[in-house]
């Protein structure tokens, strides 16, 4: 996990969790702490699909759209913007980037195993 602007992100293919909270990315606390996910757990109901207890809600049940809702959950539109037009600023930019370019492709992956579990 890693932090940016107090808010704690976890790393590709973990989810964090703090009291009986989980998610990908939380405003800083002290007791936070990261563990692997568990693909197994994933549930598939019409368009939403839950990930060890974390909603992905998709426009629809399509491959795009299930990929897009998993990357907005780390990341809006306008943070892959900033992140793509800073990157070459600092080396913390260029680490920004690498880190959203790898949840992007582990979003993609996940989305496969969405769509094979559909």
């Amino acid at each position: 996990m890693y932090i940016t602007h107090d808010i704690v992100c976890a790393d590709v293919g973990n989810i964090l969790n703090y009291k009986d909270t989980r998610a990908f990315k939380m405003p800083f606390k002290d007791g936070i702490y990261e563990t692997p996910i568990n693909t197994n757990n994933i549930n598939v109901i019409g368009s939403v699909s839950f990930m060890d207890g974390i909603p992905i809600v998709a426009k629809t049940a399509e491959y795009g759209e299930i990929k897009k809702a998993l990357i907005k959950l780390m990341y809006s539109n306008d943070d892959q913007i900033a992140i793509m037009l800073n990157k070459d600023s600092d080396p913390e930019g260029v680490e920004r980037f690498n880190k959203m370019q790898a949840w992007r492709n582990w979003s993609s992956q996940i989305a496969k195993e969405i769509m094979n579990k559909s």
